[in-house]
């Protein structure tokens, strides 16, 4: 934590007049990369954990890391929901407002809190950030690989701790008597709230960002709401302003929609949520069969675009014509991966590098980065670029993503073959089954009394050394008719081959 800081307070005149229309908000960066709550109001029974992952390419330090954040609640006061991420978000600007970050322990009254949030200064909504304080405080969060250490610049592990360490509601009509609550010293109204150690540090070590707060007060699904802040922290004008993801990635583990949802349904809630932002002008509009494209069986991408201002006065020319999807699809993986842009737009604009090829290259350099192979040791972006220049062939043990995906579907067209197969042995088995069933009902329909069938089942069991047993057994259990049929079944075949063979030899 930085180490003399001058604490800022300012007045409560200061405070109201911040609050009234404020705009210029912050956002902690950790926050932002995973969810903190659910996306509904109430958690479902008896669940109290959140659990999200991802796998993360490290470029910097050419390594994959695997990330996963538990989110732990109390049975008595349950898990945060999306309300109370609303709340956790208004406290951040609230701590901004009051006292520019300088300080852990912030006062402030709930009135202004209200105010601030944008809720209806009443008693529900007073008694709903009590609900909201408790949850928080009673919420324990554990980042595996998944904390970023703004001074360290690495992704760490964090276990243990919550957002707030303590809080305090006085309620200020107990102790004005009549006077009105605008009237009373600001002293007297003061609540308070004290963030924890760990989260305090790294909003002190600068990982913050710049959060347009009208911007989220605008929006109206929490799911509008997390893919604003989630966006905003990727998109990075000039060069990043088209983000591709997995989508089963970015709906579950980012946006903590439900990993028990169709993939269609999961399409159809992004792009209810993308349509909030398109319609604030945040994000280029695009029908949803173009967001979404299909990569694989069940497994989809979607494609996001950062609406340019109107007066852009730097355009780009690599996201317009003539580079087709694919080449924009290329462009922004190159930059990713620390490509210069005049090296991406004359390695995508030159005949001699068809776009296959540069795909394969940078499959087989990020196969590299994650192995960590000597190959990459002295700059993987330089690798990358001699690769494509100088067509380096293939690493032993590298297969494409095309021919992984070709594989895959081989073994699933193989898996299906094997299935129909065994439906149609099924099928055989059942029909020649029934065919014997059949057979049996027709002999014993042929004789000529119950009398006559009861001696024919009575020899069939006696003969049978094998069934009569549990034939025996089995008698007042629902099995009982099953061995029953298969003794007579065994026993009239038998006989009608008898029978057949006999007639043959008499003829």
């Amino acid at each position: 934590m930085k180490e003399n800081i001058t604490i800022v307070k300012r007045t409560n005149q200061q405070v109201r007049r911040a609050i009234h229309g404020f705009w210029d908000g912050r956002d902690e960066m950790n926050l932002v990369e995973f969810p903190v709550a659910i996306l509904a109001e109430r958690a479902p029974t008896g669940v109290y954990t959140l659990e999200f992952s991802d796998v993360f390419s490290d470029w910097q330090h050419h390594r994959t890391i695997h990330r996963h954040v538990t989110i732990a609640g109390t049975p008595k006061y349950g898990l945060p929901t999306a309300k109370d991420e609303e709340v956790l978000l208004g406290l951040l600007q609230l701590t901004k407002i009051t006292n520019e970050f300088t300080s852990a322990r912030v006062e402030f009254s709930r009135y202004q809190l209200l105010e601030l949030l944008q809720w209806k200064n009443e008693g529900p909504s007073y008694r709903r950030l009590v609900k909201a304080f408790d949850r928080w405080l009673n919420t324990s969060l554990t980042y595996n690989n998944a904390w970023r250490d703004n001074t360290k610049k690495e992704w760490t592990t964090r276990k243990g701790f919550g957002f707030l360490d303590s809080y305090e509601f006085r309620d200020s009509r107990m102790r004005g008597g009549e006077r009105p609550q605008a009237e009373l010293p600001f002293r007297e109204l003061y609540s308070e709230f004290r963030w924890n150690a760990v989260f305090f540090e790294s909003i002190q070590s600068g990982y913050l960002k710049k959060l347009d707060y009208s911007v989220v007060q605008q929006l109206k699904s929490p799911a509008a709401k997390r893919l604003y802040r989630y966006l905003d922290k990727l998109f990075h004008e000039p060069e990043r302003v088209r983000l591709v993801f997995d989508l089963r990635t970015l709906c579950c583990e980012h946006l903590a929609m439900a990993r028990t949802r169709e993939t269609s349904h999961l399409r159809k809630d992004l792009h209810s949520a993308a349509q909030e932002l398109e319609a604030i002008g945040f994000l280029e509009p695009q029908p949803e069969h173009k967001r979404f494209q299909k990569v694989g069986a069940g497994v989809y991408e979607v494609v996001f675009e950062k609406k340019a201002p109107l007066l852009a006065l730097h355009p780009q020319p690599v996201l317009s014509t003539p580079f087709a999807e694919t080449q924009r699809h290329l462009y922004q993986a190159l930059i990713d991966r620390r490509i210069s842009h005049d090296d991406t737009v004359a390695f995508l604009s030159s005949p001699d590098y068809p776009d296959k090829m540069i795909q394969e290259k940078i499959e087989v350099h990020d196969w590299l980065v994650e192995r960590g192979d000597p190959r990459i040791s002295k700059g993987a972006s330089g690798y990358l670029v001699m690769s494509i220049r100088k067509r380096y062939s293939q690493p032993e043990g590298f297969t494409t993503t095309a021919e992984r995906l070709a594989a895959q579907t081989k073994v699933r067209e193989q898996e299906a073959e094997r299935a129909e197969q065994e439906r149609l042995r099924r099928e055989r088995e059942r029909a020649r089954y029934d065919s014997d069933v059949q057979k049996v009902c027709d002999y014993l329909a042929s004789l000529p009394n119950d009398a006559a069938r009861e001696d024919l089942e009575q020899k069939a069991v006696a003969t049978n050394l094998l069934w009569r047993d549990v034939y025996y057994q089995s008698q007042g259990s629902d099995r009982h008719e099953f061995w029953r049929m298969e003794i007579l079944k065994s026993y009239i075949l038998k006989l009608q081959m008898h029978s057949g063979g006999e007639g043959e030899k008499t003829s």
